[in-house]
């Protein structure tokens, strides 16, 4: 997103999508699913919003690719994340961006996916889509994560290809 002067400010959920379809193509070696992220972009793109952060149209084009299923969902907390996590499926997560570093309560305008790698007792791994790609791989506390997800009640992106089971939901989610 970072490395787009275009997409510098809006282009976070189109950019987290992309990182999503990269890991399955690579995972599955399909790489018709490894797409630029300018072309995610734009096909995610809804004129009634207007912009690229439409949840349902990200998780849509996602699952229209064939051999991928995807989905825009509210995970019930920690334990959902980790267990796709733990069965190697990463999700993308919409937080508070201001509180993810640090602010006591979201600011306007704040929304941001970061595409989530790891979890651990204090901190949480992210590719974060809003910086340039020689950094995208961050650590940030979990209490900060924490609060920072719950601004969007606890919303994530979901891919995974066809035939793969998810895991099984702790807190009954899916």
């Amino acid at each position: 997103q970072a490395d787009y002067p275009e997409g510098v400010t809006q282009w976070c959920s189109p950019t987290s999508l992309a990182m999503l379809m990269a890991h399955w193509g690579r995972q599955s070696g399909k790489p018709e699913w490894d797409l630029d992220v300018r072309t995610v972009a734009a096909a995610v793109h809804d004129p009634g919003w207007p912009g690229t952060g439409n949840w349902s149209f990200n998780a849509a084009y996602a699952g229209s690719r064939p051999g991928l299923q995807a989905a825009a969902v509210r995970l019930a907390g920690l334990g959902d994340l980790a267990a796709l996590l733990q069965a190697g499926i990463p999700v993308a997560t919409s937080v508070s961006y201001a509180v993810l570093k640090g602010a006591a309560k979201p600011e306007k305008g704040d929304g941001h996916l970061v595409v989530i790698c790891g979890l651990s007792p204090s901190t949480v791994t992210v590719n974060d889509p809003g910086v340039r790609l020689s950094r995208v791989r961050r650590e940030f506390p979990l209490p900060a994560f924490r609060a920072a997800w719950s601004a969007s009640h606890k919303t994530a992106y979901v891919v995974w290809p066809e035939g793969r089971t998810l895991p099984v939901s702790p807190s009954g989610t899916w």
